[in-house]
């Protein structure tokens, strides 16, 4: 499963292209940018479902990782295996990409928000109006 923040920046992304309609093509391509590289976070996040739907190997995502290690040592008394600490610190490693990766996301997509309120353009879910 997605992160909420990450999922937020979905919704606001897609809802942001309905406004976008007629925007200048930088604009378009911004958010085009954005969406790609929430697709790609996405990936990193929870795995590529398109490749693992037709029974490819695809290397292990974040949560996977995650999933595995607390699943497996949830009722383990004994000390914790060197793989598990393993992986865990691997998992740990690529959280912090994601995060820095939602980080320069969500603000490039305020920005493009920022840029499309000043344009005049409708309210989209998640995006905090500029009341006058």
């Amino acid at each position: 499963s997605r992160s909420r923040s990450a999922s937020s920046s979905t919704t606001r992304s897609s809802t942001s292209r309905t406004c976008c309609v007629g925007c200048a093509r930088t604009l378009e391509q911004r958010l085009r940018d954005i969406e790609a590289r929430l697709d790609d976070l996405n990936v990193l996040l929870s795995g590529d479902t398109s490749v693992s739907s037709r029974n490819e190997p695809t290397p292990w995502s974040v949560t996977r990782r995650a999933d595995v290690v607390y699943g497996l040592l949830l009722n383990v008394r004994s000390d914790v295996p060197e793989q598990y600490e393993t992986s865990y610190a691997i998992a740990a490693a690529e959280f912090r990409k994601v995060l820095d990766d939602l980080t320069s996301i969500e603000s490039d997509l305020a920005a493009l928000e920022a840029e499309l309120e000043r344009l005049g353009a409708p309210y989209t879910p998640g995006r905090v109006p500029n009341w006058r």
